[in-house]
């Protein structure tokens, strides 16, 4: 079986189920951060998948789609990705175990994820936000009775309170990064200024 890419593809509503991928085309793609725009599309549908509208049985494609999710996965979190996709995902460790994952798959709206996630500039970068998001989801939930109440969802209260609190936390970090690098310039500035004045 010919290797597969997990990324963002244009929904096609000649092929059944969602798209979530393309087969054949390797990950060089992804290294380059350009989706790729031929090669045959992978989709489920359920757990049913298709591989350019033609269903294919899971075990012939098992072991393909678990690269594919460890490739996509590091990409965002590193090759420590388990935990922090079972933060981000909110599905059980178990499920994200690479056992499982070759066994059963993940779940569609995971695949979309993380083949559009892993296309993001830069691929890092995003993956710290995710984590972001969910750590302050997380702690706004604490005092949402809608999340209390045992869903891992936010009232539309508590998700204005989390867009206003992911504001103002990405602007603390940027600011506190700009200070930290002026100041790593500024003493690099003055060991240059001593060493030329030796």
């Amino acid at each position: 079986m010919p290797k597969i890419l997990l990324c963002p593809v244009t929904s096609n509503s000649t092929l059944p189920g969602v798209p979530v991928g393309r087969v054949g085309v390797g990950t060089l793609a992804s290294l380059r951060g350009i989706p790729p725009r031929a090669g045959p599309i992978l989709s489920f549908e359920g757990r049913q998948p298709y591989i350019d509208g033609q269903a294919v049985q899971f075990q012939d494609i098992s072991e393909e789609l678990l690269q594919a999710v460890i490739h996509a996965a590091a990409s965002l979190f590193g090759d420590l990705w388990l935990g922090p996709m079972v933060q981000v995902t909110g599905l059980g460790q178990r499920t994200l175990q690479r056992d499982r994952i070759a066994k059963h798959g993940l779940p569609v709206h995971v695949l979309v994820m993380l083949g559009n996630a892993s296309f993001a500039t830069p691929p890092k970068a995003f993956g710290h936000l995710l984590l972001s998001v969910a750590a302050i989801w997380e702690d706004v939930g604490k005092s949402d009775p809608f999340h209390q109440d045992g869903s891992d969802a936010l009232s539309s209260q508590g998700l204005d309170e989390l867009a206003d609190r992911l504001q103002g936390l990405v602007e603390h970090a940027r600011l506190t990064v700009n200070t930290l690098r002026d100041e790593a310039e500024t003493a690099r500035q003055i060991r240059r200024s001593l060493e030329t004045n030796r």
